[in-house]
């Protein structure tokens, strides 16, 4: 299977996919990011593909991935730091669990890294920072999130429709 690579003088412009009955909707348009030069990259969940990436290695088009996407609310900053009140060992902790309570928890052990007590919370996997930090700067990542290079015989399994057009390199 080869990898799908653009010449220099190209950019993405869009890319679509057919909906479940088969028409071609801008509804099923995925997100494209164009870093300029290396393969491209396909993003997706459990429900299939979601974006379309163009860099020059797995790492980036990760990177670009994570920047790119939506952050957690900063109702959830306490969960993705483990705070979600569960104990280590998976059970219910003796509080009752609310957002409230996570939150004081969360804020407790800020508190105590700052007076050096303790080490800063680390967040817990499922979660990244982004490099650009939008918003809270965290992002969450499913177990479902996937991304691969992009080969031929994956236009037509994921009915991708892709658009490019030639840069004009005129001053």
């Amino acid at each position: 299977m080869s990898s799908i690579v653009l010449k220099q003088d190209t950019e993405l412009i869009w890319v679509w996919t057919q909906d479940c009955v088969g028409s071609w909707s801008p509804a099923y348009r995925l997100r494209v990011y164009d870093d300029g030069e290396g393969p491209l990259w396909i993003c997706g969940d459990e429900c299939g593909v979601r974006w379309l990436i163009r860099a020059r290695s797995f790492e980036k088009a990760w990177e670009i991935w994570v920047d790119e996407s939506e952050t957690i609310p900063e109702s959830e900053i306490p969960e993705a730091y483990g705070f979600d009140g569960w104990d280590s060992d998976g059970e219910k902790s003796e509080t009752e669990y609310s957002p409230e309570t996570a939150e004081e928890r969360f804020k407790a052990a800020v508190k105590k890294a700052e007076a050096g007590k303790r080490d800063y919370p680390e967040l817990v996997e499922g979660y990244e920072y982004q490099s650009n930090s939008s918003g809270t700067g965290i992002v969450s990542v499913s177990h479902y999130v996937w991304l691969r290079e992009l080969v031929r015989e994956d236009l037509g399994c994921f009915h991708l429709h892709i658009r490019i057009a030639r840069i004009s390199w005129r001053t």
